[in-house]
């Protein structure tokens, strides 16, 4: 099939310009950032770590937790990073793109609706949507103590989605709150790791802020929107099933979109800056920077590059 050419700048944009359909659905008092982990293998088998960050925009009644991407598309600083004519400036904005598309990052809503969490997360070529009861998790605080980010934090552990949490909560931040659907202390979590080390969240930055906490109904906010893409409403029970039926199979680290009909979206499609001489494979939907190579028609890019996948939810 012959190659389709598409022009990445166009496609970002779509990211900001498709699904205007939006509410506010409350109002944050503090932004906090995390940086999150997965220790994990590649498909040689060797360790490797992945890492992004995370923004969790806390309001009275909602808990948001979505990529940093997409917190910067709200302010707008990731439009200004994007229109860069630096090299290294778009560079960075296609890895943390790809990144979330590594990770299987989910945006997360606690508290929407009244007393439950939806999640929206991209599995391509769809956006899954998942709302449930929220179940707060039941928490241990051990009485230990310890100072991180020149804070007092405690101890406390919990069972949620099948793993055990390790967590330091501080109260001196005067919120309760956490990353991803580990919430309900009674202060802010500043760090947390799963029992087998594989997954962890540290926190890295906290500020008060006033910003709407926005809720998009058609789109995935934080990555490549794309006209074809549906939405699939579901619970998390079966967002967990289908995660392991697609992601936990050796299919999955030579061709991460074996399961896909990728012939009705082009076999390939180039993603070219002349202007700073870069140009990516974009097979699919996906990519991610990974082993730089060089194409028969002379353009260097980046193949799509996955890791074993680690399940957060079991």
């Amino acid at each position: 099939m012959k190659k389709t050419v598409i022009s990445l700048l166009a496609m970002l944009v779509s990211v900001v310009a498709f699904g205007e359909k939006k509410d506010s659905v409350d109002c944050s008092s503090h932004t906090v950032v995390y940086e999150y982990k997965i220790n994990t293998l590649d498909k040689d088998d060797k360790p490797v770590t992945d890492v992004c960050e995370l923004v969790v925009q806390v309001g009275r009644k909602v808990t948001k937790c979505a990529p940093m991407i997409a917190y910067d598309i709200q302010t707008g600083e990731e439009q200004v990073r994007f229109d860069s004519h630096d090299k290294e400036q778009r560079l960075v904005s296609l890895r943390r793109y790809g990144a979330i598309t590594l990770m299987h990052l989910p945006i997360v809503f606690t508290g929407y609706p009244k007393g439950k969490v939806t999640t929206q997360e991209m599995i391509l070529p769809n956006l899954y949507v998942a709302t449930d009861k929220y179940r707060k998790p039941r928490w241990q605080v051990t009485g230990e103590t310890k100072t991180l980010n020149g804070r007092l934090c405690h101890a406390a552990t919990a069972q949620l989605a099948g793993k055990t949490w390790h967590v330091w909560f501080t109260k001196d931040a005067g919120i309760s709150a956490g990353p991803w659907k580990l919430q309900g202390l009674k202060g802010l979590i500043v760090s947390a790791t799963d029992e087998e080390g594989i997954h962890s969240f540290q926190m890295k930055e906290i500020k008060e802020e006033q910003m709407p906490i926005y809720y998009y109904h058609d789109k995935w906010e934080a990555h490549l929107s794309h006209k074809t893409m549906k939405i699939q409403k579901t619970t998390t029970q079966e967002m967990i099933s289908l995660r392991s039926s697609l992601f936990d199979k050796p299919e999955y680290l030579d061709n991460p979109l074996y399961y896909d009909d990728t012939a009705k979206y082009g076999t390939a499609a180039w993603m070219q800056f002349d202007s700073v001489g870069l140009a990516f494979s974009y097979k699919g939907y996906n990519y991610f920077p990974c082993t730089k190579v060089k194409a028969e028609d002379g353009h260097e890019y980046w193949p799509y590059c996955v890791h074993k996948f680690q399940p957060l939810e079991k």
